[in-house]
C-alpha cells in the first residue's frame, strides 16, 4: 500500500494516517481516519484514468466510514483521496471481485 500526506504549510503529525481495510477489497471497504474529525472532509475516488467514481462529503464528527462499491466500480485499482481544508491524504485500493 502506497500511502502519500501532502498539506497546504507539508505533512503534519497531526494529520492521522488513513486505514483502509481490507485491500484488495471485493468492494466493501472500511475507511479508519485515525482520529474523528473536526471539520467536515470530502472524499473521492479515481480510476487509473482519473476519471471520478465516487465522491462523497464527510461531516465533522466521523472517524469510520464503510463504503460499498462492489455494484459501482469494476476489477481495478482506484485511488482514495481524503481532503480537507489543510491536508490531503491518498492511498491506492484495488478492487477484484474474483
Amino acid at each position: 500500500i502506497n500511502f502519500i500526506t501532502t498539506g497546504i504549510n507539508g505533512a503534519s503529525s497531526q494529520n492521522a494516517p488513513l486505514r483502509i481495510y481490507p485491500n484488495p477489497s471485493r468492494g466493501k471497504l472500511t475507511i479508519d481516519l485515525g482520529e474523528t474529525l473536526v471539520g467536515s472532509m470530502y472524499l473521492s475516488i479515481t480510476n487509473t484514468l482519473g476519471q471520478l467514481i465516487y465522491a462523497k462529503n464527510i461531516p465533522g464528527g466521523s472517524k469510520i466510514l464503510e463504503l460499498d462499491l462492489s455494484q459501482a466500480v469494476n476489477d481495478g485499482i482506484y485511488s482514495l483521496k481524503i481532503q480537507s481544508n489543510s491536508s490531503i491524504q491518498i492511498q491506492r485500493v484495488v478492487i477484484s471481485t474474483h
